[in-house]
């Protein structure tokens, strides 16, 4: 099996320009705990990726407002798989940077979809 076989295809996205309020909202309303980054709806280039405990510690912890931009909580060196890699090395990599969710990206480093 591949990540295409498991991924969660199209997921929902958001732009560093978004808020943080905004992404949080997008987080409650469709039942995830991460949102991927990209530059625009139309190319939908993957920039990095926002949680809901990079919300917390970057944002309210730190008593910055639900105003603030998604640039200012989100992780920008993101652990990546693409759709033809298999679940394994896909786990494995996950494993290795210690994270729950992977975005899948395409050989134009389009968003295609997240593995969690």
């Amino acid at each position: 099996m591949t990540v295409r076989d498991v991924m969660t295809k199209t997921p929902y996205c958001c732009m560093i320009t978004d808020t943080v309020q905004h992404a949080a909202g997008l987080m409650k309303w469709n039942h995830v705990a991460s949102i991927p980054v990209v530059n625009n709806f139309k190319e939908r280039k993957l920039l990095g990726i926002v949680t809901d405990r990079d919300i917390c510690l970057k944002i309210v912890a730190a008593g910055k407002q639900s105003t603030s931009k998604v640039s200012d909580a989100m992780t920008k060196t993101v652990a990546t798989s693409h759709v033809d890699d298999t679940i394994e090395s896909c786990e494995a990599k996950m494993e290795r940077h210690r994270v729950k969710r992977v975005p899948v990206v395409d050989s134009q480093g389009v968003c295609v979809g997240i593995v969690t």
